[in-house]
């Protein structure tokens, strides 16, 4: 696994993070990792993210003081982006935002330990008690990115939960199903989910699907 590097030249990264991609926010004084979502940047200004809802973070206004600082990660391509900050200010009305400095460094952690290869294959995935048609973006023999359409962004997944997968291809049906945890969440203005997903339990003949058709592409793409 890559080490932790640190950059004073920003990546894009910052600047292709999309609008619902969620975050992990800690405050200065308060013991907690809160979760929310991006809102938007202005380069050199200000990045912006939804306040925690009150009834879940009880006494999280009290953190939100000018000057404050706040540490924010969030998942973007395989790899944990983290950046410290100070708190500018918040907004109760319209809506609940935190502003806060735009960074000055950003530090990076490269999670992804397995060749991952782009590919577009339909599926049938589950989230609660909901079904989508779906599209597997890439693929790697630990986990796949996952996109589908949805009338209500709300159905967001959040970070942590799990999402199934049916994928004739792989023979990933009924109880052979693909059973994936969120690691990347985000909606985009159309309402598209992209979820990047770590794979918890395969069956045997799945697995063993996916790593060879994963090493055939590789080897064949290989110089």
């Amino acid at each position: 696994m890559a080490p932790t590097k640190t950059t004073s030249k920003l990546p894009s990264s910052i600047y292709n993070i999309t609008p619902g991609t969620q975050l992990l926010v800690t405050l200065a004084g308060l013991d907690e990792r809160l979760k929310t979502s991006f809102i938007g940047l202005e380069r050199k200004r200000y990045f912006i993210f939804k306040t925690p809802k009150r009834k879940i973070h009880n006494g999280i206004y009290d953190y939100l003081y000018s000057g404050n600082e706040a540490k924010i990660s969030f998942l973007y391509e395989g790899n944990i982006w983290g950046f410290a900050s100070r708190i500018q200010a918040y907004t109760a009305t319209p809506h609940p935002l935190v502003f806060v400095d735009f960074p000055s460094a950003i530090e990076s952690h490269n999670l992804r330990k397995e060749h991952r290869i782009e590919c577009y294959f339909p599926v049938q995935a589950f989230s609660g008690s909901d079904e989508y048609q779906a599209m597997i973006l890439d693929l790697s023999r630990t986990g796949c990115g996952l996109s589908y359409s949805v009338s209500d962004p709300d159905k967001l997944p959040a970070l942590g939960d799990t999402v199934s997968i049916e994928c004739p291809l792989f023979g990933a049906m009924g109880e052979a199903r693909i059973i994936g945890e969120v690691r990347r969440a985000a909606c985009e203005s159309n309402n598209i989910i992209n979820l990047g997903l770590t794979f918890q339990e395969l069956d045997s003949k799945v697995d063993q699907w996916i790593k060879n058709y994963v090493a055939q592409v590789i080897g064949l793409f290989s110089p």
